[in-house]
């Protein structure tokens, strides 16, 4: 969920002996396809329609919808000072109506739960907040690091020789080589293969609900890979049982 706007957070992972980007197949499936606004991540919980953020200055505009992602949380929370002058781009203009959000809100926002207990002074809490990357933003990063870690974990399966079938056998680009590779070890992650997988194995993953979270066209990458490790298998076998 993005719903929080412009300002970017930089995260740098790692990984001993990944190329780079070895987490970009992954992100890109999952991050939401649109910026999310207020409204649609609260729902009816809010009880306004407009609000004032403090600009740095007043070329930047200070009211917003709840039907726009939100701006960024400063560490500061002012409320709405008599002279405001407006801005063009202001949804609508100011009104007695509209006002600055509360301490719990600005939270909620950076997506902490509402029991989350805060320590210290008001100042202190807003600045917290401010500085905060959103929860959900840095589950979002873990749960790619587990990921990464659960499928470099799976050793037990020979991927390196299923790279190198693929790129002998398959009219496939080196990126698509790379990507049915790791979509095979998501499938592997998600739904153990325990050897050569059959339709009993697409029948198990396709009941996972690990699974049945992903998107149609993820889950039918996942299903194309294991289709390619099926052939490979099957063409391991036949040598193995040839001799060769």
């Amino acid at each position: 969920m993005r719903c929080t706007s412009k300002e970017k957070t930089f995260f740098c992972i790692g990984s001993l002996g990944q190329k780079d980007g070895f987490l970009l197949e992954y992100f890109n499936n999952q991050v939401s396809k649109h910026e999310t606004t207020l409204r649609e991540y609260f729902g009816d919980a809010l009880d306004f329609e407009y609000y004032y953020r403090h600009p740095r200055n007043y070329n930047r505009r200070g009211i917003f919808s709840i039907d726009e992602p939100a701006p960024t949380m400063r560490g500061v929370n002012r409320p709405v000072p008599q002279g405001y002058p407006g801005h063009p781009n202001d949804p609508c203009p100011l009104n007695e109506n509209i006002r600055a959000l509360t301490t719990l809100e600005r939270a909620l926002i950076q997506t902490f739960p509402p029991s989350y207990k805060w320590q210290g002074s008001k100042t202190d809490k807003e600045q917290m907040i401010g500085n905060a990357v959103p929860v959900k933003l840095a589950e979002f990063v873990a749960n790619a690091l587990k990921y990464h870690i659960n499928c470099c974990e799976t050793e037990d399966i020979d991927f390196s020789q299923f790279a190198v079938w693929l790129h002998a056998t398959q009219t496939l680009s080196e990126r698509t080589q790379k990507d049915t590779v790791s979509r095979l070890k998501r499938a592997n992650h998600i739904c153990k293969l325990n050897g050569k997988p059959d339709a009993l194995y697409i029948f198990s993953l396709e009941q996972n609900e690990n699974f049945k979270k992903l998107t149609p066209a993820v889950r039918s990458q996942l299903k194309r890979a294991v289709a390619f490790y099926t052939a490979f298998s099957n063409a391991s076998f036949v040598n193995l049982e040839a001799g060769v």
